[in-house]
C-alpha cells in the first residue's frame, strides 16, 4: 500500500491539475460519540483552480470518465471537454445546445446531455455528433399534461435513461433505449403534519384545493455508480436527503442520517462512498450505507478562499478519488486532494466490505487514534469484533457509537450464551423451592399470605382492584389525604424519573444524567398541575360535585399502575433485545392506558357524572391545558424580547456613559 501511495504523490506532482496542496482552509469535522460535530484530521486538501481559460458561464454539471472532464457550460450552451492529464480541452454541441444542465458519459464515451429549454435529452458521440433525441414520451401513461423539462441525467449499461426533470414530482423519470417511458423510479414522501390533518378534516372543498397540495419534493439531482446502482439528493427533506435505490427504487441506507436540506448534486467513489454536495459548499462524505464520515467546505460570499465557493453547483470523483467541485456562480472548477488519512479511511471500509475484519479493524484503531474521537470508528470496530465472535467488546463500541443494532445482536448472543449456561440451574433452583414449600405445608409451617400494610398503601392497591369504590370513598368517606397524595406524587415521579433516565442502552441511546433532572421534573409535574387547576375549574362550572381537595388525590392514585408495574418495566428494559421491543412497547403502553382509565372513573365517582360528562369534561380540561401552554409560550417569547431590550439599553446606556 505503501508503494501505492507512493506511485499516487508522484503522479500528482507530474500532472497539471495536481500542484502542491495548501494547508487546509476549511476544517475537516466528523460525528463524536454525542452526536455532535468534532473536528477531526484533514480528509482532503484543496489543490488547485481549473477552469480558468475555458471562459464558463454559468456552468450546471461535470462528468469524469477516464480522467476527461465533461463540463455542462450553460450559459454558453456547448459541452466542454476537458483533459485533466494534459490540459488540453475541446468543444461540441454549441449548434444543437440551448441549455444544458446535465452531462453523463457511458463507458463507450456516449455523451447525454439533459437540456430543459429543448426539452430533450441529446446522445451524442465523442467527437459532438448527434446520434439520438430523447423528446417528451408520447406514451399515454406518462400524461398529457405531465411535465419533460430534463436537468440531470443517469444511464444503465442497458442504454437505459434515469431523468431528473424540472417540475415532476412522481420520481425520477425512466425510459428505455428507444425512448420509450417505462415509468417512474424512486419516490419522494409527502410530509402531512397533525396541523394537514386538521385542515383536510374541517377545511372546504376549495379552501383544501387552494392549500393543501400535498405534492412531494422533486429529485434534485442524481448519478450511478459502477454496479449500476442509483444514487439521488432531494432539497427541502431532512433525515433522507440521500437515496440509494435498490431494483425497485426503494431508498435501502439508514434513516434518519445526518444531512442537509439543500443537497444540488451527489457522486460515488470506488470504495462505494457517497459524496453529497450543498449549495453552499458543504461536502459530506458517506460510506455506501449513509453514515457520516467526513464534512469539509464551506462558503466564500465577501472574497475568493481556497476551498470555499460562491455558489457550489456540481461534484466529480476521478479514479484517484480526487474531487471536483463546481462553483456555477464563478465559472472555475475546484480540485481537493485525498490525505492518507482518508485513504486509510476507505480501505478500513473496503476490508469490512470484503469480510477482512481484523485488517479493518486495526485501521480503525489507528483511524480513531489519530482523529482523537469518531462515532464512526468506534462504529465500524464494533461491527468487526461482532463479526469475528468478541461480543463483550462489540457491545462496549457499539455503547459509545450509539449502535443500537449492533449493541442488541451482541447482547443477544451474551443473553444466549448465559442462558446456555445456567439455565440448568435456574431450573434445580426452581424445583428446589418447589419442594420446599411442599415440605413446609406438609410439617405445618405456615407461610403468611397478607402482610399488614398501612391503611393509605392499601388504599392505593384497591385503586386498581376496585377503582369505583375507591374513588367513591375518596368523595364521599374522604379517604385519603392530601399529605397522602403528595407522597404518591413524589413516589410516581421517583418511578418515571428511573424510566426516563435510566431504561436500558436499547431505549435510551443517549445517556442521560441528572442534569435532566429539571426537565424530568417539568415533564412530570407541570402537566399535572395544569390538569388538577384545569380539572376543578371546569367541574365548578360545570355542576361537578368535586372538590379540589378531590380532585388533587384521585389523579394521585390513579398512578397506582405506574407505582407498581413500570419499575418491572423499566428492568425488563436492560435484559431484552430489539427484537422485544414491542414486548417493553405494549407493557408501557398498557400501563398508562390502565391510569388513564382509572382516571375517567374517578372523574365520574368525585364529580358525580355520567361517562359522557366525563369525555366531556376531560375535552374541556385539554382545552383549557393547551390555552395554558398557548399563553405561557407568548409571554415566554414577550418576556425574553423585553430582557433583550433592556439589556441592549443598558449597554448603550454604559457605552454613552464612559465615552
Amino acid at each position: 500500500m505503501k508503494k501505492i501511495l507512493l506511485l499516487l504523490t508522484i503522479l500528482f506532482a507530474l500532472s497539471p491539475i495536481a500542484v502542491q496542496a495548501g494547508n487546509a482552509t476549511a476544517f475537516t469535522y466528523t460525528i463524536s460519540p454525542d452526536g455532535s460535530f468534532a473536528r477531526s484530521q484533514d480528509a482532503y486538501l484543496p489543490g488547485v483552480m481549473l477552469g480558468r481559460n475555458l471562459g464558463l458561464h454559468n456552468p450546471s454539471d461535470i462528468f469524469i470518465r477516464d480522467m476527461v472532464m465533461f463540463i455542462a457550460d450553460t450559459g454558453n450552451r456547448r459541452i466542454v471537454i476537458y483533459d485533466l492529464l494534459d490540459g488540453s480541452y475541446t468543444i461540441i454541441g454549441e449548434e444543437l445546445l440551448r441549455m444544458p444542465t446535465g452531462v453523463f458519459v457511458t463507458e463507450n464515451n456516449i455523451i447525454y446531455i439533459a437540456d430543459p429549454a429543448l426539452e430533450a435529452v441529446l446522445m451524442m458521440g465523442k467527437n459532438g455528433e448527434l446520434l439520438h433525441t430523447y423528446s417528451r414520451p408520447t406514451e399515454r401513461i406518462f400524461g398529457s399534461t405531465t411535465a419533460f423539462r430534463p436537468r440531470r441525467v443517469a444511464v444503465d449499461r442497458a442504454g437505459g435513461l434515469y431523468i431528473v426533470s424540472e417540475g415532476t414530482f412522481d420520481g425520477i423519470i425512466y425510459l428505455n433505449s428507444y425512448g420509450q417511458f417505462m415509468g417512474y423510479f424512486g419516490f419522494n414522501f409527502t410530509d402531512f403534519s397533525l396541523w394537514d390533518m386538521f385542515r383536510e378534516r374541517f377545511y372546504t372543498e376549495a379552501q383544501r384545493a387552494q392549500i393543501l397540495t400535498r405534492r412531494p419534493q422533486p429529485f434534485t439531482s442524481l448519478t450511478i455508480d459502477h454496479r449500476g446502482i442509483i444514487h439521488s439528493v432531494t432539497q427541502n427533506v431532512f433525515g433522507n436527503a440521500v437515496k440509494v435505490h435498490d431494483i425497485s427504487g426503494n431508498n435501502i441506507i439508514r434513516q434518519p442520517m445526518f444531512d442537509e436540506s439543500n443537497f444540488v448534486d451527489v457522486a460515488v467513489g470506488r470504495f462505494g462512498q457517497i459524496y453529497a454536495l450543498t449549495s453552499t459548499g458543504l461536502i459530506f462524505v458517506y460510506d455506501g450505507t449513509g453514515n457520516l464520515l467526513y464534512t469539509f467546505g464551506g462558503q466564500s460570499i465577501a472574497n475568493e478562499r481556497s476551498g470555499f465557493f460562491t455558489n457550489a453547483s456540481a461534484i466529480a470523483i476521478d479514479e484517484n478519488d480526487c474531487i471536483y467541485v463546481l462553483d456555477g456562480a464563478r465559472g472555475y472548477i475546484y480540485v481537493f486532494l485525498p490525505t492518507p488519512f482518508i485513504y486509510n479511511t476507505y480501505r478500513a471500509i473496503d476490508a469490512y466490505n470484503n469480510g477482512n475484519y481484523i485488517q479493518s479493524r486495526e485501521l480503525w484503531t489507528e483511524i480513531l487514534r489519530q482523529s482523537g474521537i469518531s462515532r464512526i470508528a468506534h462504529d465500524y470496530i464494533a461491527l468487526t469484533h461482532l463479526q469475528t465472535q468478541n461480543y463483550e467488546m462489540a457491545l462496549h463500541h457499539a455503547r459509545i457509537a450509539g449502535n443500537v443494532g449492533v449493541f442488541s445482536d451482541a447482547f443477544w448472543e451474551i443473553r444466549n450464551q448465559w442462558m446456555l449456561d445456567n439455565l440448568l440451574f435456574v431450573i434445580l433452583g426452581g424445583v428446589v423451592l418447589l419442594v420446599a414449600l411442599k415440605v413446609f405445608k406438609l410439617v405445618g409451617i405456615k407461610i403468611p399470605a397478607k402482610v399488614a400494610m398501612p391503611e393509605n398503601v392499601r388504599l392505593l392497591g384497591r385503586a386498581l382492584k376496585h377503582p369505583f369504590d375507591t374513588f367513591y370513598d375518596i368523595r364521599r368517606v374522604n379517604k385519603g389525604s392530601v399529605k397522602t397524595a403528595i407522597i404518591i406524587y413524589i413516589i410516581a415521579f421517583l418511578v418515571f424519573a428511573a424510566d426516563y433516565l435510566f431504561r436500558g442502552f436499547i431505549f435510551n441511546p443517549i445517556e442521560r444524567g441528572f442534569e435532566d433532572l429539571t426537565y424530568v421534573l417539568m415533564l412530570f409535574f407541570l402537566p399535572l398541575a395544569i390538569w388538577v387547576v384545569g380539572n376543578y375549574l371546569v367541574g365548578s362550572i360545570n355542576e361537578g360535585e368535586g372538590r379540589f381537595r378531590d380532585v388533587f388525590v384521585a389523579t394521585a392514585f390513579c398512578l397506582a399502575p405506574v407505582i407498581f408495574f413500570l419499575p418491572f418495566v423499566t428492568i425488563a428494559t436492560h435484559i431484552v433485545t430489539f427484537n422485544e421491543v414491542f414486548l417493553i412497547t405494549t407493557a408501557t403502553g398498557f400501563i398508562w392506558l390502565w391510569a388513564i382509565v382509572l382516571l375517567v372513573i374517578a372523574l365520574k365517582e368525585i364529580h358525580d357524572y355520567t361517562f359522557s360528562q366525563v369525555f366531556k369534561s376531560i375535552l374541556f380540561t385539554l382545552f383549557f391545558m393547551a390555552i395554558c401552554v398557548i399563553v405561557f409560550s407568548i409571554i415566554s417569547t414577550f418576556w425574553g424580547g423585553l430582557i433583550d431590550f433592556v439589556y441592549t439599553v443598558g449597554e448603550e446606556l454604559i457605552f454613552r456613559v464612559t465615552n
